[in-house]
Order: C-alpha cells, then sequence, then structure tokens
C-alpha cells in the first residue's frame, strides 16, 4: 500500500492526511459505503456528470491497489458507456463490508502514515476529501474492480498519456508476464514498438552467476546498443535474438515521435538513462495465473522465468516510481 500512497502523493503533491485516509479506506472497502441501490447510484451518477465542466484529471483511471481504481469521470463519460461503469460501481460494491478482518488490517496500516493531525479524532469511518485536495483537483470518480477494465480501457489510458506529450518521447511499458503489454500496445496509434523480449540471453551467456543478477536473464549490452541507436525521426537497424532458433538477425525500423519499449526489463537499470518515462501495468496474481495456464510451457512460466521477474519487480519500487498505472 506504501507505493500507491507514493504513486498518489507525486501526482497530487497538496494531499492531506485526510486524503490518505481516504485512499487506504477506498483501498480496503471499494464503494461499497456509499451504495443503497441501483437507482440511487444511476441518479448520482447524472447527477454529477452535469456538474462536471472542466477535465481537471486526463488520466482515464487511477489505481489505488487492493483490485480497485477509481475512474475519472470527466475522460470516461467522453469516450465510454456511462451504463457499463454504473454497473461495474453497483456490482464493485457488492463484497462484506463489515468484514472484522478488513476493519483491522485498516487499522494497522493507519498507523504508517503521516499524521497532520486529522487522525487525532479519527472515528475509522469514511471521509470526504479535504478541501485543499478538492479546490486543488476537483476530484469525479466511481471506485471499481480491476477486473471491469477491458482493453480497450487500459489502451485509451496507455495512448491518452503518450499523446499528452508534444517532444520526442521515449516510453518504457513494464508489467509482469500475462499482464496484457503485447495487446495493449499493439492496439497503439502513431507511435514506434520495440519488443523487448527480442533481446533475451543466448543460452549460452546463461551463466549461474549471470541468472543471479536481477534481470541477469535479458541481454542488456544488446538492447543498449539499440537504445544507443534511436533519435527522432530517423531508421535505425539492430541486432535482435530468437530464443526458438538461438540465433542472431538483425531488424530495420523507422523511429517516429513517440517510442514504446515493451516488456519485462525494458526499464532495466542499466538502461533508465535511456528512457523518459515510465509506465507500469497491473495485473494481479489470480488472473496472470489463469491467463499462464493458457499459454505453452506453462512449468516453464511457474519454474523459471515467474521467480525471476518477481526478483526483478521487488528490485524497484515500480509503482511508487511510475509515470502512469495502466
Amino acid at each position: 500500500m506504501k507505493a500507491y500512497i507514493k504513486y498518489h502523493k507525486n501526482k497530487y503533491h497538496k494531499m492531506t492526511t485526510q486524503d490518505i485516509v481516504k485512499l487506504l479506506y477506498q483501498n480496503h472497502f471499494g464503494p461499497g459505503h456509499f451504495i443503497k441501490d441501483i437507482d440511487t447510484v444511476k441518479n448520482y451518477y447524472d447527477h454529477e456528470s452535469n456538474i462536471i465542466n472542466v477535465n481537471t484529471n486526463n488520466n482515464l483511471y487511477e489505481h489505488i491497489g487492493n483490485n480497485f481504481v477509481r475512474v475519472n469521470l470527466y475522460p470516461y463519460n467522453n469516450y465510454f458507456n456511462k451504463e457499463y461503469l454504473i454497473n461495474a460501481f453497483y456490482e464493485s460494491s457488492l463484497f462484506d463490508f463489515n468484514n472484522c478482518m478488513l476493519k483491522e488490517r485498516f487499522k494497522n496500516n493507519l498507523l504508517e502514515i503521516d499524521n497532520d493531525g486529522f487522525l487525532n479524532n479519527y472515528n475509522y469511518d469514511n471521509v470526504h476529501h479535504s478541501l485543499v485536495f478538492n479546490n486543488e483537483y476537483n476530484p469525479h470518480y466511481r471506485v471499481v474492480n480491476t477486473k471491469f477494465l477491458n482493453i480497450e480501457m487500459k489502451t485509451f489510458q496507455l495512448q491518452n498519456y503518450i499523446d499528452s506529450f508534444n517532444e520526442f518521447t521515449i516510453f518504457a511499458l513494464e508489467g509482469k508476464c500475462a499482464s496484457g503489454k503485447t495487446t495493449i500496445s499493439n492496439n497503439l496509434k502513431n507511435i514506434t514498438i520495440i519488443d523487448v523480449d527480442e533481446f533475451f540471453l543466448n543460452n549460452d551467456l546463461k551463466t549461474k552467476d549471470r541468472l543471479n543478477e536481477i534481470g541477469g536473464n535479458i541481454d542488456y549490452d544488446l538492447y543498449e546498443q539499440c537504445l544507443q541507436k534511436i533519435k527522432p525521426n530517423s531508421t535505425i537497424t539492430y541486432t535482435i535474438f530468437d530464443c526458438s532458433t538461438q540465433s542472431y538477425s538483425t531488424k530495420t525500423i523507422d523511429i517516429k515521435e513517440k517510442v514504446l519499449l515493451v516488456g519485462v526489463y525494458s526499464y532495466h537499470q542499466k538502461v533508465r538513462k535511456y528512457i523518459d518515462k515510465l509506465c507500469y501495468l497491473i495485473v494481479n496474481e489470480s488472473e496472470q495465473l489463469n491467463r499462464l495456464k493458457q499459454r505453452k510451457m506453462f512449468d516453464r512460466f511457474i519454474n523459471e522465468w515467474v521467480p525471476l521477474e518477481n526478483k526483478y519487480y521487488n528490485s524497484f519500487d515500480f509503482i511508487g516510481e511510475t509515470n502512469i498505472l495502466i
């Protein structure tokens, strides 16, 4: 949870303790405190949508952890069906709101946050955003379970973020295997895609010492050689490696104004100096496992590749340090 608090504080510098408490509350209990019935949900949604006259948040949604996101109403209403979000909001509330373990965990997490005095009289109920936060950021959103984030919404989130930059920019799209990186990146427009899977390590180089390195199973030297060639509006040729044939070849691509490096290890510490922005794609463990079961070489994923990935992702605060969560 600390990583999600850090992510939000990096975005909203004027967050108070009250706003962090609200974030924690929603992380634990989702939208359950708000729901009466579906008609009330619809009426309040329509009322709030009518009073939003300016886009104060360009992100379609924001992860808050524990499989919940805040979907921002202004961008959502302009591009997606409101009935879908209303139903997602309602269904996301249908859980044991009075769960004693959740309440105890929530109270314990409160002990780990900074207190500007708000917690002195706090009674563990849901709270509104602080006046400072409301005045500065004008929040209008609905909290829903991440299972309601479809490919269209995730693609929009990333495309919208990429398009917000007017200058030449290199992005890295990180995320655990089976999180949907390839599917989403294939849906993007007006961007050069470089697949980091093309730089995995030759079997001859996979020594015990090398694989003990964080991210050592990628050929970061080969990867860096490619990155060094990237220049805006140019054509580059670089060397890639095919794991299935254990052979090298060359590839030529055109470099556009935006470049997306896609794959686990795309933000490897050896090459971070070449990358402008980090994007991180969230996937929960059960969803990841279900997707991996549909792939060939499931055993290798579970016994070999996933442990190496987890070692890599545990070495750096990807959630707290990322520029945008997808």
